[in-house]
């Protein structure tokens, strides 16, 4: 396998004209490098070039690696094995062979998978495998040449435990239970606590064995989920966006200059929103605040016997009006209401703005 070139620079001296040009590196390269200018047949190639003189026109032989392999790694996700590879670079590529073994020794082929032929920039190859075997499972790749020679990777291999799914319960599509001899559509729910036959995703709810209503969904993947409650849903925070339209105020020509926005808030908790303003559509070329402008801290209204002292606030309007003094011009302008934290929810009731016309463009 060798590398095409149209010329070749060695200390100072140009070799061309050769439009099959191949460029061989051998392993003395601390005491000097062969450079092959010329080729006869297959991967030989006739004329050897030292520091740029001709020393012998005997064949010698050229052997470059068809592909620089990045990684050949594999990974479980739902119950299906991926195999992920990359080449960094790829001469004369023509196909890759995936196979997989129980033992290391006898190999089954999994896919053949087409090379990019030749490439200088990272191709990534994905292969799925479902068949496997409870326990170590082997994967082996090899990569084809056009002409025929071939490249066998190392082994890699991954334990799989799969999970045996025993049915414990059927139920007809409105969630009751009923009898395997039921004639309809019906749902069984395993040991694993996985359901099939479920319908995209369908909201219903009930009560618990503490008569508290909860709400599910069944998803698409086999499970049904609860739908819980609170601010957080593994402690990282939640990053919520509520973004309005642009407005013009009904004449896009005229500039307004902005004093401050008033926002209707309906909070659970304590929150500390922020105000991000763009002008004319986001346009770069208009200047635009450097940061967002602070809501401050929002407090909810006192409800009677839920209020916690120094956090509620008593006889508080339950969608308070937060002025906000903001800054900037321009013909248009939209507002986005940013928290990343894990504080309570809140809801956006409206916005009331002060502005200025400040002349037209």
């Amino acid at each position: 396998m060798k590398r095409i070139l149209l010329s070749l620079l060695l200390l100072g001296v140009v070799l061309t004209g050769y439009t099959q040009c191949v460029e061989c590196f051998y392993e003395r390269w601390f005491f000097g490098t062969y450079y092959v200018t010329e080729v006869q047949s297959g991967n030989e190639c006739s004329t050897k070039w030292w520091e740029g003189t001709l020393i012998s026109t005997t064949p010698v032989t050229c052997d470059v690696l068809p592909i620089e392999l990045s990684y050949f790694n594999v990974n479980n996700s739902n119950g299906v094995n991926i195999i992920i590879f990359e080449t960094a670079t790829e001469i004369n590529n023509d196909f890759f062979v995936v196979e997989h073994s129980i033992n290391g020794n006898d190999w089954d082929i999994i896919e053949e998978v087409n090379g990019s032929g030749n490439s200088n920039s990272p191709t990534k190859y994905v292969v799925e495998h479902n068949d496997y075997s409870n326990g170590d499972n082997y994967y082996r790749l090899t990569q084809y040449d056009y002409n025929g020679d071939y490249e066998v990777f190392d082994i890699i291999t991954i334990e799989n435990t799969k999970i045996v799914k025993i049915p414990i319960g059927v139920y007809n599509k409105m969630g009751q239970e009923v009898s395997d001899g039921y004639n309809g559509v019906k749902i069984y729910r395993y040991s694993d606590g996985s359901f099939d036959n479920t319908f995209g995703i369908g909201i219903g709810s009930g009560f618990n064995e503490n008569g508290v209503e909860e709400y599910y969904h069944g998803d698409t993947d086999g499970y049904v989920y609860l739908h819980d409650s609170g601010n957080t849903f593994d402690g990282t925070n939640i990053l919520a966006r509520y973004a309005t339209p642009d407005y013009d105020y009904g004449d896009l020509g005229t500039l307004k200059t902005l004093h401050y926005v008033r926002v209707s808030v309906s909070a659970e908790g304590i929150v500390n929103p922020e105000l991000q303003v763009r002008y004319d559509f986001s346009n770069p070329d208009t200047p635009q605040p450097p940061s967002n402008f602070l809501f401050g801290t929002v407090n909810p209204p006192s409800v009677f016997g839920e209020a916690v002292f120094n956090i509620n606030v008593f006889g508080g309007a339950s969608a308070p009006m937060v002025r906000i003094p903001v800054q900037g011009s321009g013909t248009s302008n939209n507002f986005t209401v940013i928290t990343d934290d894990n504080k309570a929810p809140y809801k956006i009731n409206g916005f009331y703005i002060d502005f200025i016309p400040s002349g037209r463009r």
